[in-house]
């Protein structure tokens, strides 16, 4: 993955949901890979993509 896009990929685990969250919402990271529990627990402004057709 990080070949292909010619950049430094770092992967990091959070324990909970919530920290995952957190860190998106600081700008910690910049994306996450992971099933959001509940819609309202998405930070204001952003949103959960949908799976194609």
């Amino acid at each position: 993955m990080a070949h292909s896009l010619g950049l430094k990929v770092i992967i990091r685990q959070y324990d909970t949901e919530q920290q995952a969250l957190t860190a998106l919402a600081d700008r910690q990271v910049d994306t996450l890979l992971t099933q959001v529990a509940h819609r309202d627990a998405l930070a204001p402004g952003l949103d959960q993509s949908r799976a194609a057709a």
